[in-house]
């Protein structure tokens, strides 16, 4: 009797909860999120100083890709809104009304993350057009990537409603299918791709087209 009562005792017993996720894009994003607002606000402001402000850049460059690399099924909504903001508006008090983050003064890596920051406020044209006025004022003294110029040129052109000029932006118009956005001259886009050093890691137009047409297919 003893033993049929606990045989019935433990099949009775619920089976045991499945184990609660400890990976949660969106909570890692908005925990790491909220430790980049409390590095910035304990910055030694109005002049954080060179390495401070490499530091603070590698961790909004990092945020940004967090949030970039979320799956497409995640409910981002209105963090890109919040997080560009942050960022962009972060970007401007630390190059200030005329200084840009130049290569011999805070190295590559830095720099990269300030221009990918002015490329993504698209929410802030006059910040992205400023920001493109500083980069052309340092091309001449090889203080910026020529190709980060040419990004940031078209970035501002499509977001102005005016034509690209390096071939850079465009979308997915269907399954494997991508097209640049209008261009300024079909004809030279090839040349000045390659003048601008966007040829070296993308190819000519119609090979950087070849591959986003396979990220299209995705």
């Amino acid at each position: 009797m003893f033993a049929l009562a606990l045989l019935i005792l433990t099949q009775s017993e619920p089976p045991p909860a499945e184990p609660m996720s400890l990976f949660d894009p969106l909570v890692e994003l908005d925990a790491d999120f909220a430790q980049l607002e409390r590095e910035v606000a304990a910055l030694p402001w109005p002049a954080p100083g060179v390495e401070a402000t490499k530091r603070i850049l590698a961790r909004m460059f990092d945020v940004d890709q967090r949030m970039r690399k979320l799956p497409a099924s995640s409910p981002a909504g209105e963090r890109f809104a919040r997080i560009d903001g942050f960022t962009r508006a972060t970007l401007s008090r630390l190059i200030g009304k005329s200084a840009w983050i130049t290569l011999s003064r805070y190295g590559e890596e830095a720099a990269q993350a300030a221009w990918l920051i002015a490329q993504h406020a698209d929410n802030d044209v006059y910040f992205q057009r400023d920001v493109l006025a500083r980069l052309e004022k340092l091309l001449p003294s090889g203080e910026v990537k020529r190709d980060n110029y040419a990004y940031l040129w078209d970035r501002v052109a499509v977001n102005e409603g005016r034509k690209q000029r390096f071939g850079t932006q465009g979308s997915c118009t269907g399954p494997g299918r991508w097209e640049p956005r209008e261009l300024e001259d079909p004809a030279r886009v090839d040349a000045l791709r390659e003048q601008f050093g966007i040829a070296r890691g993308n190819g000519t137009l119609a090979q950087y087209s070849a591959r986003m047409n396979e990220l299209c297919r995705r």
